[in-house]
């Protein structure tokens, strides 16, 4: 059973890595976008979104444009930059047993992946962190090909869900306290 999930979960993860890439690559932004003040999304104001069906609400930049994914969760998408979030059943394995895995699952399907480092969070409860460096194709801004940063965020919801967040960005555009603000915007909802 373990297996079977991990290698569900490993396709489910190469889907995701090549949607994204695809999503990057066709320059996916919203028809009308606000610019933020000063054309960085980092200092955006972040809105709500919820998922009633998957009992959960997280927050991202107000000119970001959505993308539901197959019952598991969500993407949004912004000039170069995305955050997906994963909804996953509890994993057999330890968090951090599971974060170590899932590096090697991206190491085989995020072109150029590079690990940066695997840590606990000090500032998300009970997270686990994977940092890395990926070739993301050609921006959909500039053509130019992209190497991105991202910051993998793991923990386990009150309701014993596993969650993972997930930031890129270029790298010179990687924003991290942003993308540590979304995960920490995450919110299990109660199921009515």
């Amino acid at each position: 059973m373990v297996k079977l999930h991990n290698r569900l979960h490993n396709r489910w993860t190469l889907g995701m890595v090549a949607g994204l890439m695809l999503l990057m690559a066709l320059g996916f932004a919203p028809a009308q976008a606000a610019e933020p003040s000063n054309g960085e999304a980092g200092d955006e104001a972040l809105i709500p979104y919820t998922d009633y069906a998957q009992h959960f609400s997280v927050s991202y930049p107000q000119s970001w444009s959505r993308q539901q994914t197959a019952g598991t969760g969500v993407v949004f998408t912004g000039r170069d930059q995305s955050v997906s979030v994963e909804i996953l059943p509890l994993p057999k394995q330890s968090l951090e047993a599971y974060a170590q895995e899932d590096s090697q699952a991206l190491l085989k399907a995020a072109p150029g992946f590079k690990k940066l480092r695997l840590f606990r969070s000090s500032e998300v409860k009970g997270a686990y962190v994977l940092s890395y460096e990926w070739d993301a194709g050609k921006s959909g801004v500039t053509e130019k090909p992209l190497r991105d940063r991202s910051d993998r965020y793991y923990w386990i919801t009150k309701d014993s869900r596993l969650v993972v967040i997930t930031g890129s960005a270029p790298i010179k555009k990687f924003d991290r306290e942003q993308f540590r603000d979304i995960a920490l915007s995450f919110r299990v909802l109660a199921k009515k």
